[in-house]
């Protein structure tokens, strides 16, 4: 829940500067250092008319992007002996062997000032139109530590040799850490009709490196 407001927040603080302006969105297929991974995101961009002269158009993209339940480390099996007090309790609990699945969500808020030159006339949809950006902004890293204790009660025998009597599984929150990378970007991207394709590649960051965005513009 506390994902979706920040994106509402920050998607309604920016919409009443977009009401006259070229408007795309598409999907974003992102790739990230650090983490092994890949997501799917979602970005939006925007050119005011005011802002744009001939080939050259100043505008701003903004997008979000998730990785959850990401399997960060498993800690080695611990095991012990318990012994439980037979005046309270009517069986013995000979051993209790326990491990740790410690998880990394991640999401990534980026956002930046694009300058787009367009190598064609913008206007006629029925050609193909490619176009080169420059973008100065930054990313937001927002990660979430989270953990599973898997636990194994055995009531008999070696916790070695037979299986457990009992698996529970113990759910458990950790800090969340948030950072901040300034980037510099270039894009490349094809226009067909309202369509569109575009790569970009961010210099200066920490996880996000690269993306790949498939869009549609809705109002020109």
């Amino acid at each position: 829940m506390r994902k979706i407001v920040i994106a509402l927040i920050i998607v309604l603080g920016l919409l009443p500067g977009v009401l006259l302006a070229e408007i795309g969105a598409d999907f974003c297929f992102s790739r990230f250092d650090e983490i092994g991974r890949s997501s799917i995101g979602i970005n939006g961009m925007a050119f005011p008319m005011s802002l744009t002269k001939g080939k050259l158009s100043l505008g701003f993209d903004f997008g979000i992007e998730l990785i959850e339940r990401h399997l960060d480390h498993i800690t080695p099996s611990v095991i012990d002996t318990v012994t439980w007090d037979p005046a309270i309790y009517t069986d013995t609990l000979d051993y209790v062997a326990w491990f740790d699945k410690e998880y990394l969500d991640y999401m990534f808020i980026p956002f930046s000032i694009l300058l787009r030159y367009n190598f064609r006339d913008p206007e006629k949809l029925s050609s193909i139109r490619p176009a080169i950006f420059l973008g100065i902004g930054g990313v937001l890293n927002i990660v979430q530590e989270s953990g599973r204790q898997i636990q194994d009660w055995f009531y008999s025998g070696s916790p070695t040799s037979s299986l457990p009597d009992i698996r529970r599984a113990v759910d458990y929150g950790g800090q969340s850490i948030a950072t901040f990378d300034f980037f510099i970007k270039p894009k490349i991207a094809l226009y067909y009709q309202r369509f569109y394709a575009s790569y970009e590649y961010h210099f200066n960051t920490r996880y996000m490196k690269s993306s790949f965005s498939v869009g549609y513009i809705f109002r020109l």
